[in-house]
């Protein structure tokens, strides 16, 4: 929902600026004291538990990050604290799901092909608000837009959403069934990333070095951490 949301704003904005130039003088861009950053990403899984086998297409990730550059002096050098949200998915190739099991609290991933017959998809999603903290230099700090630039950093997340989706047919009708639950995912997440770019556009990825679901509350006791590559717009 919050994503659909975020891309609605976008595309209903697009109109209205182009309208608002047509009848009225060019409005100067404010200058905000920091970049905003989208980055687009797809995620695997590293020590993933049976069953979860994931489709590279639809398990990805889209970080929504405001962050403020405090340079060192003069110095192409700079550190970069930041605050935002993070929308995360992981697409099953299997016919299972997320289900709790006769211990409160601890969940595996069952078989539901049998009570949502013709399944389409199988869907996790997972929602965080982020701190990302990265060190990043510069080699024209006097002009970003036409500078290479690397970054070095590190991210801490709190999860505020998490649920699993399921489309399937049923007597020639999709219908969906979505699960609103913590499903044994770590509250808490950290990790490190690094990203190369040249101007406002990048390569990232990230680690999370935090494992994806709480110490012996995921299917058989998973492990597995996950990770994300993907390409990012600094400076929106």
């Amino acid at each position: 929902m919050i994503r659909s949301f975020l891309v609605l704003a976008v595309l209903f904005s697009v109109p209205a600026f182009v309208s608002g130039q047509v009848v009225s003088k060019k409005t100067p861009r404010p200058d905000l004291p920091g970049s905003f950053v989208f980055e687009f990403g797809f995620n695997q899984g590293s020590g993933s538990p049976t069953h979860f086998s994931q489709r590279f297409i639809g398990s990805n990730t889209i970080n929504l990050y405001y962050q403020y550059p405090m340079r060192f002096g003069k110095s192409r050098f700079s550190f970069n604290p930041g605050i935002g949200f993070s929308f995360e998915k992981f697409k099953l190739k299997t016919t299972y799901t997320l289900t709790e099991t006769t211990t409160q609290g601890v969940f595996q991933l069952q078989n539901v092909s049998s009570t949502y017959p013709d399944m389409k998809k199988s869907l996790i999603k997972n929602n965080y608000i982020d701190i990302p903290l990265e060190f990043r230099f510069d080699t024209k700090p006097e002009d970003i837009a036409h500078s290479f630039n690397i970054a070095i950093g590190g991210r801490a997340g709190y999860l505020i959403d998490a649920s699993t989706k399921i489309k399937y047919k049923e007597d020639g009708e999709k219908r969906k069934a979505i699960d609103k639950q913590k499903h044994g995912m770590n509250p808490f997440r950290y990790g490190v990333y690094t990203r190369i770019g040249l101007g406002a556009f990048g390569l990232f990825t990230y680690y999370n070095i935090s494992t994806l679901f709480e110490k012996d509350k995921g299917p058989d006791k998973t492990t597995m951490n996950t990770f994300t590559v993907g390409f990012s717009i600094n400076g929106l």
